[in-house]
């Protein structure tokens, strides 16, 4: 309808975090106060969302040439409709999410966990949210906030931020503190507003590139030991300066693969979807790159024993 007026005051505390207008003597003062916001009114009165809702607002903002996308909002069930849309948005914008405030990982571990979409989804920047100690130093993971269990799985919650006591505006002239992963992720879509001002050049620095530099830069900080039987989990804090002055290295981790062995593809082939001997094979490889900027790549396959030596019962076509 053109009218994005707010009937909940979620997204006016989410909008002053990223943009509360700066040296006016009123209130508080955005992380990117001159940031344009543009308010896309997707949830109902309730706060609840759609996911058909969702994808229209997010191509809506593509459509309108929005260079950060902040979804202070999710689910435990994805849908292929918003996934669509993030996908077009990501050639774009910088897609900044909220991990969600029930306590839980993002897969079982060790027992309970479920993936928070869009936040989960690894184009999507994923928050957890912080809090400092009772002296006021540090930052440490809140107790509510979802927390990401297996590093670079390829479903994940990348970043932790400030997400408690939060000070911004309401409707109405009104400010208030609140507390949530909805907090902590404006928090980074701020920043992400910084980094793309300092590269404005999207042919050259993409979205994936401002991402690692919001990811990757910050603190390596205390999280979580979710068992007794648990390394302790750690994770990047979110630091502005440090996004834009400093550079990550590349991390490439293999994320997962598919094997064809169709029988139209070979004769000795059973289609079973399994490395039987006699079988040529297709085999295709996921690799994703965290987080800093990388070219020339060249990944080799390889037995066991090297890719210098030969195996008896592997021959590689295509190494």
């Amino acid at each position: 309808s053109g009218d994005p007026a707010d009937d909940h005051g979620h997204g006016t505390h989410v909008a002053g975090i990223i943009a509360a207008t700066a040296d006016n003597n009123i209130g508080g003062v955005g992380i990117a106060y001159n940031a344009k916001i543009m308010a896309i009114k997707a949830g109902q009165y309730s706060g609840i969302l759609t996911t058909v809702d969702i994808a229209e607002g997010i191509f809506y903002a593509v459509e309108n040439g929005a260079d950060v996308i902040n979804m202070s909002f999710g689910g435990y069930a994805r849908a292929q409709v918003e996934d669509d849309a993030l996908a077009t948005a990501f050639a774009q914008a910088v897609l900044v999410a909220a991990g969600g405030n029930d306590g839980v990982a993002n897969v079982p571990c060790p027992l309970i966990g479920s993936p928070m979409y869009p936040a989960a989804h690894p184009w999507v920047l994923g928050l957890m949210a912080t809090h400092a100690n009772s002296d006021g130093e540090g930052d440490y993971l809140t107790g509510f906030s979802n927390w990401d269990c297996v590093p670079d799985n390829g479903i994940e919650y990348e970043v932790m931020a400030p997400g408690l006591a939060i000070w911004s505006t309401l409707p109405d002239g009104g400010y208030a503190a609140w507390a949530g992963t909805s907090m902590a992720a404006p928090v980074v879509a701020a920043m992400a507003v910084l980094a793309r001002t300092h590269w404005p050049n999207k042919s050259i620095f993409s979205s994936r590139f401002i991402m690692g530099q919001l990811a990757a830069t910050g603190e390596v900080r205390q999280g979580i030991t979710p068992c007794s039987t648990c390394q302790p989990i750690n994770y990047h804090h979110a630091d502005a300066l440090r996004a834009l002055t400093e550079t990550p290295k590349p991390e490439l981790f293999y994320e997962e693969h598919w094997l064809f062995d169709d029988e139209a593809d070979n004769t000795p082939n059973d289609g079973d979807g399994r490395l039987d001997a006699g079988e040529t094979v297709d085999l295709a490889l996921v690799i994703r790159n965290r987080w800093g900027k990388a070219t020339n790549v060249i990944a080799t396959l390889s037995t066991p024993s090297g890719a210098s030596a030969a195996d008896p019962y592997v021959t590689f076509s295509t190494a």
